[in-house]
């Protein structure tokens, strides 16, 4: 495999298991991280993968990040279906459950909201769904929501439906796996964002690569920068795509790895993002993904984010999939296991 680390790779950092793939790290991989075990994938951690982080095991796949991912943030399940965040999805938001529909956030959907069980119809909400109001779960129907989904909201679970929120999803969200997208940030990529491992793509930086900026490896593409990549930014590692910053890429930023698909930021990509697994569809963020929001597992959809997706975010266990961070992996992140996604 390829080893590339931007920056430290660790403080009493513990074995590292990986076959065949390629491992990148943009800052540092851990102080006492432990065991990351990946098998035929490519492995790219963004800033720090962890302090006291726990086992990564990843295979056959790539993970990308767009924004921040969490703060302690976890696992959002989502398949087959189009993922947009307009406003905040929640702090501390719970298990939206919902599959073969279109779900729409314009408001706040609920402040502890609670079990909205629907099935074939059309669900929208002007204002406020509830305080208090918890775990929705939705079936082959059409949720709208016109405000902030939930504080203390957690793991959306969606399948084969388009998931739209219109301001900040989360702080502590959680892993958000995707496969085969497009991946499109509106602001920052990040603080202390390292190390952008790319693949047949074409990266474009709008200001400055780099004060302290470190090992840029590019092969078949074009990179130019505009603005500001980094301070501190470390190994960008691209092959064979389009990337594209609309501002500062990051300070401190790190390895965005990305893999037959355009990764374009527009916004702040985020300050300890971490792990957006995505495959077949198109991530985008306008805003904050979450505070405490958890694991958004998607498959063959659009995922698109309005800003900052997490701080925080924690570990993103993925296997059969393309793994990539945008920024930190997660401080106390912990294993999050995803077969088949």
């Amino acid at each position: 495999m390829q080893l590339n680390q931007g920056v430290v790779l660790a403080i009493h950092s513990t074995g590292i298991a990986v076959r065949g793939m390629q491992l990148n790290q943009g800052v540092v991989l851990a102080t006492y991280s432990a065991g990351i075990a990946v098998r035929c994938m490519q492995l790219n951690q963004g800033v720090v993968l962890a302090t006291y982080s726990a086992g990564i095991a990843v295979r056959c796949m790539q993970l990308n990040q767009g924004g921040v991912l969490a703060i302690y943030s976890a696992g959002i399940a989502v398949r087959c279906m189009q993922l947009n965040q307009g406003g905040v999805l929640a702090t501390y938001s719970a298990g939206i459950a919902v599959r073969g529909m279109q779900l729409n956030q314009g408001g706040v959907l609920a402040t502890y909201s609670a079990g909205i069980a629907v099935r074939g119809m059309q669900l929208n909400q002007g204002g406020v769904l509830a305080t208090y109001s918890t775990g929705i779960a939705v079936r082959g129907m059409q949720l709208n929501q016109g405000g902030v989904l939930a504080i203390y909201s957690t793991g959306i679970a969606v399948r084969c439906m388009q998931l739209n929120q219109g301001g900040v999803l989360a702080t502590y969200s959680a892993g958000i796996a995707v496969r085969g997208m497009q991946l499109n940030q509106g602001v920052v990529l990040a603080t202390y964002s390292t190390g952008i491992a790319v693949r047949c793509m074409q990266l474009n930086q709008g200001v400055v690569l780099a004060t302290y900026s470190t090992g840029i490896a590019v092969r078949g593409m074009q990179l130019n920068q505009g603005v500001v990549l980094a301070i501190h930014s470390t190994g960008i590692a691209l092959r064979g795509m389009q990337l594209n910053q609309g501002v500062v890429l990051a300070i401190h930023s790190t390895g965005i790895a990305v893999r037959g698909m355009q990764l374009n930021q527009g916004g702040v990509l985020a300050t300890y993002s971490a792990g957006i697994a995505v495959r077949c569809m198109q991530l985008n963020q306008g805003g904050v993904l979450a505070t405490y929001s958890a694991g958004i597992a998607v498959r063959g959809m659009q995922l698109n984010q309005g800003g900052v997706l997490a701080t925080y975010s924690a570990g993103i266990a993925v296997r059969g999939m393309q793994l990539n961070q945008g920024v930190v992996l997660a401080t106390y992140s912990t294993g999050i296991a995803v077969r088949g996604m």
